[in-house]
């Protein structure tokens, strides 16, 4: 069994999918020893698990190593009163310091001040009885005060040579301290010192991605002083394991394509997947076949459930921030309108939006301020600063905000708003193949990141009497690309790696083999997406589960393009570790 200092709201065996972050900073921490470890922020939007891992990472180099102290701090409830926020840091650190360095002796994460003050005699410890001393001499500077607390762990590693790594959780309400006469400490800046030396690098994360990575790493006193890490939304295909588990975890069934389904529409965010199959467990559904019932559970959380809770109390705190101009909940309606093309706001633009709003006291430099602090409390994604915004890349927020808008402009009733979106759900309806066909979509891109650089033998997977280089891809995905001439196409997968580029058709047809035609129109795709990406050298892969007619196979065989039928493919996803394709359907 694992053990925790501070145990993940997630239980283990619900983890899914963060092996790559997790030995990241499993790494980041050993190699603090060595002193290659610079300090980093972990980059995300909302909800997508960022301390869960802090908590697990700081557990795992507590227990598995030596070497290296770990401390976790969050600033979520945190008092940010000055005063109390440095007695609860600094007494946080040496808890912690002096657990670690005595035997692990998680005793010492209850004992007060003054018994760590008799530990640290006891060990002799000369860092500690110095940021002691230091600490109780200026106990009344409540900016001295501050500064000391924050920088010591610093202080104790430089002095000790004791490598140390810091995970603090919530950053971004470090811009809230104040001290006790309400004045800014600049407790920011106080982290310029303390995050610098490469005996303690400091990992910070928070929720507020933009307000962490526009206003803390990207400019003032810690400006530079941060490399970025990202972590994205789960992929489809483990955003369904986590949905089977918790399927599983909730007595709710669930069918692969609707597991897939389900994480197509979160975003893969794990918060979201959580609260849809807790509402499925409450409405007593099971999700199996076509998504009627998967639409009741996504629309009755959306509308009166926990997601509705969660994201209602993010708007709500922007459009309270925002009331000095009268005008929160009217800028709210205007993004929840926003088209998936981002939008440059000039002058004109905002002064357009000034009477749409109706809001004569609204002028272009009110307008400008009021689209970073939604970008700031990630309501809308900002691409240039001050200039280009667009819809946040999460599925589920932007459905939100209109229904939100319906709701509060025009006084829709909870009961009448949930009918409206299930009957909105019922017009975009998919047939169940094509679900299916997404499934072997999402497999494909999990694959084609496994690749690492080497040449198989092309016939057995795709079909071809040759040599298949594959690729380290630099990013794989769906893509709706847009030739010079400003056609646009969808291409299921693309996969990227310098002038290279893969794309790729996936048919989850039953019964039917791909013919002459489909192959033509995939290639006539492919030629404006290759115009879209400056592709020299584009690959073209076709997936068909009943494979192709002998007339498509000849010219695709002329043509040099790539096709692989079930079997084909379920051998190179196994090549590679990836699971075979699911059995959706019933085989003749």
């Amino acid at each position: 069994m694992k053990r925790y200092i501070f145990t993940p709201a997630c239980p283990d065996e619900l983890f899914t999918d963060r092996e790559e972050e997790m030995e990241l900073l499993w790494q980041m921490g050993i190699d603090t020893e060595k002193r290659w470890t610079r300090s980093a922020v972990l980059i995300g939007l909302r909800r997508l698990g960022k301390t869960e891992l802090f908590k697990r990472v700081h557990s795992r180099l507590f227990f598995e190593q030596d070497k290296v102290v770990p401390i976790f701090f969050t600033y979520e409830g945190a008092a940010l009163n000055s005063k109390e926020f440095t007695e609860r840091y600094f007494l946080n650190f040496i808890q912690q310091y002096l657990a670690f360095t005595t035997g692990k002796d998680l005793s010492y994460l209850q004992k007060d001040m003054d018994k760590l003050v008799e530990a640290a005699d006891e060990k002799k410890d000369a860092s500690l009885l110095y940021v002691f001393e230091s600490f109780f001499n200026f106990r009344d500077n409540e900016d001295k005060l501050l500064e000391i607390a924050i920088n010591a762990p610093r202080t104790v590693a430089d002095y000790n040579e004791q490598p140390i790594i810091v995970f603090l959780d919530e950053f971004q309400d470090v811009l809230k301290i104040r001290t006790t006469s309400g004045i800014d400490p600049n407790a920011l800046g106080k982290h310029q010192n303390a995050v610098e030396s490469r005996w303690c690098p400091h990992i910070i994360t928070g929720s507020a991605m933009t307000l962490i990575l526009k206003d803390i790493v990207e400019r003032g006193p810690l400006h530079g002083r941060f490399h970025i890490e990202y972590i994205r939304g789960m992929m489809a295909v483990h955003a369904a394991d986590l949905a089977k588990k918790l399927a599983a975890f909730n007595g709710v069934s669930i069918s692969t394509e609707m597991a897939v389904h389900l994480g197509e529409r979160t975003g893969g965010n794990p918060v979201y997947i959580w609260a849809i199959l807790d509402q499925a467990r409450m409405q007593k559904i099971d999700l199996i076949n076509l998504p009627d019932e998967l639409n009741k559970a996504v629309a009755t959380d959306l509308i009166k459930g926990g997601i509705y809770s969660e994201l209602s109390q993010q708007i709500r705190k922007f459009v309270y921030e925002q009331n000095r101009w009268g005008a929160g909940k009217e800028i709210i309606y205007y993004i929840a309108e926003l088209e998936d093309e981002p939008i440059r706001i000039t002058t004109e633009d905002m002064i357009d939006i000034s009477k749409r709003l109706r809001h004569s006291q609204l002028t272009p430099e009110v307008i400008r301020e009021m689209f970073i602090d939604l970008a700031r409390a990630d309501l809308v994604e900002e691409f240039i600063f001050g200039e280009v915004y667009g819809k946040i890349n999460d599925p589920i927020l932007n459905e939100f905000l209109r229904a939100w808008k319906r709701m509060e402009k025009e006084k829709k009733p909870q009961d009448e708003m949930l009918n409206l979106k299930l009957t909105e759900y019922r017009k975009k309806v998919k047939q169940a193949d094509e679900y299916k066909g997404y499934v072997a979509e999402r497999m494909i891109e999990l694959l084609m990141l496994k690749w690492r650089k080497e040449t198989v033998d092309g016939e057995p997977y795709f079909g071809l009497k040759k040599e298949i280089f594959l690729p380290r891809f630099i990013w794989v995905g769906e893509r709706k690309l847009r030739s010079p001439e400003g056609r646009q196409v969808q291409i299921d997968v693309v996969g990227a790696y310098l002038e290279v580029g893969w794309f790729v058709e996936s048919k989850y047809w039953r019964g039917q083999k791909v013919g002459l035609a489909e192959i033509k129109e995939f290639e006539e795709r492919c030629r404006i997406a290759g115009k879209s990406l400056e592709v020299e050298e584009p690959v073209l892969w076709y997936f068909s589960l009943e494979g192709f007619t002998e007339e498509a196979e000849a010219y695709m065989s002329q043509k040099g393009i790539l096709g692989s039928n079930e079997e084909m493919l379920n051998c190179l996803l196994t090549r590679y570790g990836v699971r075979e394709l699911p059995q959706m359907y019933e085989k003749r």
